[in-house]
């Protein structure tokens, strides 16, 4: 048999403090050549980059890629061989196999599941540094960049902004997933994060290779998302589209070309007032969840307007296959914990799965009424290229994404990834 013409190394990020975790993660491998990087100062201050300048730095020199693995994952069933399978596909990217289920990529991820795309582009302006791969030579000038940087420094944010200013690297989401985070002690100060997983996990469909044929969900332009620590959701217009910066705003003004809020509302308040607790009392829980509601159904208004979409394809729910119907369960039941987990009540996983059960539902009966209610009557212009949907005779405006630089960074204050150093999942 040929050699295969990929190979892995990985490195552990961990801290001393957690090293029989990370030993028993290292023991997980039997294909790709795996060590731990320990803090070198753990009793210095709190810091990411220190550990990150280490396990960024490729150690095998027969390998083609480096994966860099905080200590408190763990992989999918087959993980070595899945991944091998994913390199195959994307060999030239870099690549994020984890995206926590309240970071604004999560929205990314949801968004692609509804236009049928086994990939995302990242629109956090942060790597997820708890499970990444990058080709060797990237993985080696990452290394050396870092090294150059101080130990304050946010080591997720500088690997993002290192490999798509300087590597110029195309940065992928994996749909779905192939680590869980399981660590939600933060040994550098983001417990009050709350509790972190996956957005989207299915080993099964992983191990399938033609599944990793599908597209990829590229040039998002503009996104509604609801941080987990904020109120009021926001669309997210993206100036530079791949590059995870943009421009926030308030969602009613972002898709004002589309929809306007009120008429969007028509559809998704009904559904809602039929959910018992998802209303009333008008807690902040409960306010919180209805702006969840609403992003929801300005996310299947994204989806009709993504350039390759077919025509009709996101306004019939009743013809997704069963594959797709399947991982949306599984990415609606990750959806209201991922940004509802900071929320009274909500604070631990068993409270968070006895919410879930009933307000999955809600959000899935809302996605499929604006599907057959609200799409049908709109004109999906695609004549150019991420251009947004418009009422049916209306002349709507020019994408909102294409006046300029945005006043933010969606990497600021949002959830997203890890403790790189200690090992953890969560930045806010």
């Amino acid at each position: 048999m040929p050699p295969a013409p990929y190979s892995v190394s990985v490195s552990i990020m961990a801290h001393p403090s957690r090293a029989a975790r990370a030993e028993r993660l290292r023991a997980r491998f039997s294909v790709f050549p795996a060590r731990v990087c320990y803090d070198p100062e753990p009793d210095g201050e709190p810091s990411t980059v220190r550990t990150a300048r280490l396990a960024w730095q490729p150690w095998d020199p027969s390998a083609t890629h480096h994966l860099v693995l905080q200590d408190d994952v763990t992989p999918t069933d087959d993980f070595e061989a899945t991944l091998l399978e994913v390199v195959g596909h994307e060999p030239a990217a870099a690549l994020g196999l984890f995206c926590e289920w309240g970071s604004y990529s999560s929205y990314a991820v949801r968004l692609a599941l509804l236009s049928g795309h086994a990939w995302t582009e990242s629109v956090d302006s942060y790597f997820p540094t708890v499970a990444g791969l990058l080709p060797r030579e990237a993985a080696a000038g990452l290394a050396a960049h870092l090294a150059s940087r101080g130990a304050d420094a946010i080591d997720d944010v500088a690997v993002f902004s290192y490999l798509t200013d300087a590597a110029r690297l195309r940065v992928l989401l994996t749909i779905p997933q192939l680590v869980q985070h399981d660590g939600d002690v933060s040994l550098i100060g983001n417990d009050g994060h709350g509790v972190r997983r996956s957005t989207l996990l299915a080993p099964e469909l992983a191990r399938d290779g033609e599944w990793w044929r599908r597209p990829r969900l590229e040039g998002i332009r503009r996104i509604a998302v609801l941080n987990f620590a904020h109120d009021e959701p926001l669309a997210l217009d993206r100036w530079r589209p791949g590059c995870g910066r943009g421009e926030k705003r308030e969602l009613g003004e972002g898709f004002a070309d589309t929809v306007t809020r009120e008429e969007i509302a028509a559809v998704w308040r009904p559904v809602l007032a039929s959910v018992r607790g998802a209303t009333e009392p008008d807690d902040r829980f409960a306010r919180r969840f209805r702006r969840l509601v609403e992003v929801a159904a300005y996310t299947v208004l994204s989806a009709a307007s993504l350039p390759g979409t077919p025509a009709g394809a996101v306004a019939d729910p009743d013809g997704d296959p069963d594959w797709q119907r399947r991982l949306r369960d599984r990415a609606l039941a990750t959806w209201v914990p991922g940004v509802l987990r900071l929320d009274a009540g909500l604070r631990d996983a068993a409270a968070l799965d006895r919410a879930t059960d009933t307000l999955a539902g809600a959000v899935d009966a809302v996605l499929t009424a604006c599907r057959k209610q609200v799409l049908p009557p709109l004109d999906v212009r695609r004549s150019v290229p991420g251009a947004p949907i418009h009422a049916a005779g209306g002349a709507g405006r020019a994408d909102a994404g294409s006046g300029g630089p945005g006043n933010g960074d969606t990497g600021s204050g949002g959830p997203g990834n890890g403790d790189a150093g200690s090992g953890e999942a969560g930045r806010g």
